[in-house]
């Protein structure tokens, strides 16, 4: 496998259970549950929040964290069809915050990895192939999945269904990545230079950045909060107003 190819699949898998996370607030939705109630569901979100303070201890574990989380999150997709099976709002909320966790924890290894592997004249390419392969992933399973199931179950027994069908994905991933672990791709992470493995030294190179360039930062959370809103409102939107959720 070739590392491009390697790279597209370690986001596309990371994608995967995105997809089907995105609809969950929408499925509560249809429960009867109310906004505030959904507003807890976006917190569960923290991990990616707070991730600058975990990924200097966790950047170098290599790819025995990545298995390790990649079976967690698919054990976890089990778990949360049952929830939702029982429409058990709290403890999907249980679920998808230990699921953002692994998600961080796997997206920073991921990102470490990509870093090792790519040369600075074709840092274009990778961040596309990033983005598309985790996109691919998130449509994948918040999208095609979702549609050819409508096509031969019915929306109750797809809710409950597809998140272990999901989960037995990740699994199946994570022994194919355990198949195909690379020995050296372990020693270039462990081996590359950290310039900043001090804490403060990190968030000092930030600030830096963030004071040189105050327009690019404001144009990033500009862009993000509109995404989020996008993407958090708008699903329930048009399902309060009569469209089919799936």
């Amino acid at each position: 496998m070739t590392s491009k190819l390697k790279l597209f699949s370690l986001y596309a898998t990371q994608g995967i259970p995105y997809g089907f996370q995105n609809l969950i607030s929408v499925i509560v939705r249809t429960w009867g549950s109310t906004y505030d109630k959904n507003a807890f569901i976006q917190l569960t979100y923290l991990p990616w929040v707070i991730r600058p303070l975990i990924a200097p201890h966790i950047e170098n574990a290599g790819q025995s964290l990545l298995i390790k989380s990649l079976f967690s999150l698919g054990i976890i997709q089990f778990l949360t069809g049952i929830a939702v099976l029982n429409k058990s709002v709290n403890g999907l909320i249980i679920l998808l915050l230990l699921s953002n966790c692994l998600a961080s924890f796997y997206d920073i290894v991921v990102d470490k990895m990509a870093i090792a592997q790519r040369k600075d004249d074709v840092i274009d390419s990778s961040n596309a192939i990033q983005v598309i392969g985790y996109r691919c992933g998130a449509l994948l399973s918040g999208g095609s999945l979702i549609y050819l199931g409508t096509k031969f179950f019915s929306n109750t027994l797809l809710e409950s269904s597809l998140s272990p069908f999901i989960g037995s994905i990740l699994i199946f991933s994570m022994a194919f990545f355990l198949w195909y672990e690379d020995k050296s791709t372990n020693e270039i992470i462990k081996t590359q230079e950290n310039k900043y493995q001090n804490l403060r030294n990190a968030y000092d190179a930030i600030l830096k950045h963030f004071k040189r360039n105050p327009t690019l930062y404001m144009l990033i959370f500009t862009y993000k909060a509109g995404e989020s809103i996008g993407d958090n409102l708008f699903k329930h939107f048009i399902r309060d107003n009569g469209s089919s959720m799936l």
